[in-house]
């Protein structure tokens, strides 16, 4: 028969077996981590542990318990309080122990010496001190570094910098991995297929064999420029996709300079497609099959179609006009087309200049309406022209070592 326990008396009766369950299911845990040598995230995935441990933890109790529970979901309920209430302590405290920490972004530091300089609220560690080195966490490239720019290391490999290539700095992020399960892994450096690549690997003293992890001997991506290449020529210039995917490398190789100026081509692409969109919508092809022998008609056709209002001037900013009002051919038809033409801007002319006075001086003629040879330039060319002309530096990054 039942006996009749309230909650409190409950916890406190189980209170053993409960406690023995937990650093079982802890242990197994650790173990876990380090035969899988996978530390990216680890705080998320082991408390979506939790939940399988204590449902493991509530059918022993309630088995070696029964009179205690009227049905296995009390014993369940009391197994998955308890661990939601000591689980982040005892792991947390288990991951000291084996010199593991939490690293800012959910993964595992091993720190077999040293001490930890600086951590957050939550055990997020930043800091890591060794002997007279300390090493602060980088959250652009989720390694520790020193002052120098030398990366953290377990086992005392502190041999690159903030601007190596990105292989290199893969091969580190797997080697911290590694080391989670095989403390002396180290990295070493071999030319394969021509270049240089890094591969991890780990002595085994009880029977004298290396394994390797990464690198040429590696079922995986090799650590090596090959397999971590930087944007090729053709893939350069497709708008937003070369120039952002370069900005992606570059910061990940903390070439910053390059990863400034390849934003700003990725950001210029999508005003270069805007203004190609506004003006394909506001007739820039259909006007390719016009065969006007007037102006007046091209100026009809812009401005029916939405390219220019009423009366508002359209400048033609390199092939020009000079004032003909008709005339035919290749020539003539070439220079009234969209890509040659340049609304004039409207704010002049609210501020009471009228179209010839603005497109005078837009022009360098005498007018009321001064403006100086730079703003010549920016009010009587297109707006497509800025980010085109930054498409140009494309090829600068072919030229990089």
């Amino acid at each position: 028969m039942e006996k009749s326990y309230n909650h409190n008396t409950k916890l406190q009766l189980l209170k053993r077996p409960l406690k023995k369950q937990l650093d079982c299911s802890v242990k197994h845990a650790i173990n876990a981590l380090k035969d899988n040598e996978k530390v990216e995230n680890t705080t998320l995935r082991m408390n979506l542990l939790i939940s399988n441990y204590a449902r493991k933890a509530g059918n022993i109790i309630y088995f070696s318990n029964k009179t205690n529970f009227q049905n296995k979901k009390g014993a369940l309920d009391l197994a998955s309080n308890y661990f939601n209430a000591k689980w982040a302590k005892a792991f947390n405290h288990a991951l000291v122990i084996n010199k593991f920490y939490k690293t800012p972004n959910g993964g595992i530091v091993y720190v077999p010496k040293g001490e930890i300089s600086y951590f957050n609220d939550d055990g997020a560690v930043y800091g890591i001190k060794v002997e007279d080195k300390e090493y602060f966490w980088d959250y652009r490239e989720e390694l520790y570094y020193d002052v120098y720019n030398n990366i953290y290391s377990s086992n005392g490999d502190v041999l690159i910098g903030k601007r190596s290539p990105r292989y290199v700095k893969e091969a580190y992020r797997k080697l911290m991995n590694v080391q989670v399960r095989y403390p002396n892994a180290y990295l070493s450096v071999i030319i394969g297929n021509g270049m240089p690549e890094y591969t991890i690997s780990h002595f085994d003293a009880s029977t004298g064999g290396v394994t390797s992890f990464g690198g040429a001997y590696y079922n995986d991506k090799a650590f090596n420029e090959e397999d971590y290449p930087e944007v090729g020529t053709g893939e350069s210039f497709v708008p937003i996709w070369g120039s952002g995917k370069q900005a992606y490398y570059d910061f990940q190789d903390g070439a910053y300079g390059w990863g400034a100026l390849n934003t700003g081509m990725a950001i210029s692409d999508v005003f270069l497609i805007k203004s190609i969109y506004q003006g394909i919508s506001k007739g820039g092809l259909r006007v390719m099959n016009k065969n006007y022998g007037s102006w007046s008609s091209y100026r009809r056709f812009y401005g029916k179609n939405g390219f220019a209002k009423k009366e508002q001037h359209l400048h033609h900013w390199l092939l020009e006009r000079n004032g003909a009002k008709n005339g035919s051919g290749l020539g003539w038809k070439a220079k009234n087309q969209m890509w040659n033409l340049n609304p004039l801007p409207e704010k002049f002319f609210e501020a009471g200049y009228d179209w010839n006075q603005i497109h005078r001086a837009i022009e360098g003629k005498t007018s009321p309406l001064y403006l100086n040879s730079l703003e010549r330039f920016h009010y009587g060319t297109p707006n497509y022209l800025y980010p085109l002309g930054i498409y140009g530096f494309r090829g600068l990054n072919q030229t990089r070592d």
